[in-house]
């Protein structure tokens, strides 16, 4: 299994008046498999995968062997992969309650790698190395709520706007001045703000740090790759009571990051 790429974690500040989650990832109502577009494979997250994630950080906590991976995640190598982890913000047990979450870490790759591998490495990179956060203690872990997002199908767009609102993430990227310049957005992110495709273009070379002109000689050097993802939250209440898809869950639906 071939290990995983640098880690990537949000850095960029976000426009005025918008959240670092609400940029990132919109509303976790929205959550869930983007509309499928003929002919790309793609591969979803899964209730399995936050599962794993959970045993995996308390494993590490525990400074005991990693467990095993799922036999029903699959191995694929073509996948992007992001772990985030939310914590009530205040009190007890995983169970319920009306109190909302706060992002406390998030750790992933945009490049497409081996899910297995990513998994195992960011399910705890993204609790305890996220340098935004002190690490996640086990006092913490009852009050966690944990969401995997899977990145796949990835493409190459003929020019900037070749994608679909709703759809599509997007990756920007280019060079100016001796200096490369990435940003990413994910698929929901563009409907919860509200944003047509120049407004999410303009905001994602904002957010890769370029401050210069934006016209059409600049929109002809940009590359833009096009990607769809799939979102799956899991409580620790839920995660404590075996995981299981039939479980109602209580909790108040934490902000995906």
């Amino acid at each position: 299994m071939a290990p995983p790429p640098p880690p990537v974690a949000p850095v960029a500040a976000p426009p005025s008046g918008v959240t670092k989650v609400e940029m990132e990832a919109g509303s976790a109502r929205r959550a869930g498999a983007p509309s499928p577009v003929p002919g790309v494979s793609m591969t979803s997250s899964s209730r399995p995968m936050c599962i794993f994630a959970f045993d995996a950080l308390l494993a590490s906590l525990r400074s005991e062997a990693p467990p095993p991976m799922p036999t029903n995640v699959p191995d694929v190598d073509d996948v992007g992969l992001f772990v985030t982890w939310n914590k009530r913000s205040t009190g007890g047990g995983g169970g319920g309650g009306s109190d909302g979450y706060r992002l406390r870490g998030c750790i992933g790759t945009l490049t497409p790698s081996s899910l297995h591998s990513s998994l195992a490495t960011y399910a705890v990179m993204s609790a305890v190395g996220d340098r935004r956060f002190p690490a996640v203690t086990r006092a913490e872990v009852s009050s966690l709520s944990v969401s995997v997002s899977v990145l796949s199908a990835f493409e190459e767009a003929a020019d900037v706007y070749d994608w679909t609102v709703g759809v599509h993430g997007i990756i920007v990227s280019f060079e100016a001045g001796n200096r490369s310049y990435r940003a990413t957005y994910l698929p929901e992110v563009m409907g919860d703000m509200g944003w047509d495709k120049g407004d999410a273009l303009a905001s994602a070379v904002r957010k890769a740090g370029w401050s210069g002109r934006t016209d059409d000689r600049f929109w002809g050097r940009v590359r833009l790759r096009r990607y769809q993802s799939t979102k799956v939250s899991l409580p620790y209440g839920v995660y404590a009571r075996g995981g299981g898809d039939n479980e109602v869950d209580t909790s108040p639906s934490p902000p995906p990051a």
